[in-house]
């Protein structure tokens, strides 16, 4: 009986010992898969990130060009502004830099977020003139330059007129 005694002690030791290494073969299965979770979870988050930079910085593209173009526009309504006043008077000038501005949002030109700035001044020969518009839009300004020579007879007809978009120079005369 002793000898059945330790036989029945192995068997009891033995199972249990199967059993510890069953449970301990599972637990390295969770530990080995952990990593692989954890690095999958970076991988979403850094094209998550990416995705995300993406769309922010084209956001900031379209409205830089968005608020390029207001400018724009603005400047080229000032050309037109200051055409319309010399069609009702030939003789009108306001040669100071910015003489008159032209709102086109409430306080638009107070806090430079909206608006045209005009001057109109005698060109470099006879019977011409230098119409010079600069449109803010927030942080976006657009400078245009309009070289406009009326007619010999000065009835006021515009003979010719030329314009360009100043770059940091001035546009040829």
């Amino acid at each position: 009986m002793p000898h059945e005694k330790v036989l029945h002690h192995y068997e009891y030791m033995n199972s249990k010992t199967t059993r510890n290494t069953i449970l301990s073969i599972k637990s390295a299965r969770g530990v080995a898969l952990l990593p692989l979770v954890f690095v999958f979870a970076g991988l979403v988050v850094t094209v998550a990130l990416a995705f995300s930079a993406i769309s922010i910085a084209q956001g900031i593209a379209v409205e830089s060009e968005f608020g390029a173009s207001r400018a724009l526009h603005y400047a080229e309504a000032g050309l037109s502004d200051a055409l319309m006043r010399l069609a009702r008077d030939r003789d009108y000038r306001c040669d100071t830099a910015d003489c008159y501005t032209l709102p086109f949002a409430e306080n638009g030109c107070v806090q430079n977020i909206a608006c045209a700035y005009v001057t109109i001044e005698d060109g470099a020969t006879e019977n011409t003139l230098r119409i010079v518009a600069r449109g803010i839009a927030n942080t976006n300004v657009r400078i245009l330059e309009r070289i406009a020579t009326f007619d010999a007879e000065n009835t006021g007809a515009h003979t010719l007129t030329t314009w360009c978009e100043q770059a940091g120079s001035v546009c040829p005369e």
